[in-house]
């Protein structure tokens, strides 16, 4: 990876991990995807228990064409997604895509969401470096947004020191489990 790339890398995952506010935390996200890859469009989209959509942030276009973004487990790269039936999640008013980069994000070996990207500047196609690029920082951001069910976790045991020690957290969009230390006990 040459070192401009790994600088800007550095600079967006400082970005993204520097903030506690799931919101912020996915705008972050998707303009730093947008930014690493010379992409147009982006979205992030993060999934409930069922895999269903939950949230999604987009950068440079509406949100309406990403209710029903597919489903990856996997990185996808494709030179032409109109030829690629149906482009799932968009719809007619969605801005002309062509190129198209998506990768999963994963926290502690559970898919959470996935990052979508459209259309690199200049209307090239993206590639293996773009797809590296975009795979590390997903998985960065998949820590960032599990870091903030930590921090949330022990910020409730601070104030609640009584309570069970393994926490099913509620942060924004799904719950996480995480043992956040002490002996177990049994509540209720």
């Amino acid at each position: 990876m040459p070192r401009a790339r790994v600088a800007s890398l550095s600079e967006v995952i400082l970005r993204v991990t520097g903030s506690l506010d799931l919101d912020t935390v996915l705008q972050e996200i998707v303009d730093g995807a947008c930014s690493l890859t010379d992409a147009r469009y982006g979205a992030v989209v993060l999934f409930d228990d069922s895999r269903q959509v939950q949230q999604f942030v987009t950068f440079g276009m509406n949100s309406e064409g990403c209710q029903q973004l597919g489903d990856i487990r996997d990185p996808l790269r494709l030179a032409d997604l109109t030829r690629h039936t149906p482009p799932a999640g968009f719809t007619e008013d969605s801005p002309p895509i062509k190129t198209f980069l998506a990768v999963p994000i994963w926290y502690r070996g559970e898919q959470i969401g996935n990052v979508y990207l459209d259309e690199k500047e200049g209307y090239r196609e993206f590639t293996e470096d773009d797809e590296e690029t975009l795979v590390m920082f997903a998985s960065r951001a998949g820590v960032a947004i599990g870091d903030m069910v930590v921090t949330a976790a022990k910020r409730l045991r601070e104030r609640r020191p009584d309570a069970v020690d393994v926490w099913s957290v509620r942060v924004g969009y799904r719950t996480l489990r995480h043992f956040v230390g002490g002996s177990m006990r049994r509540t209720g």
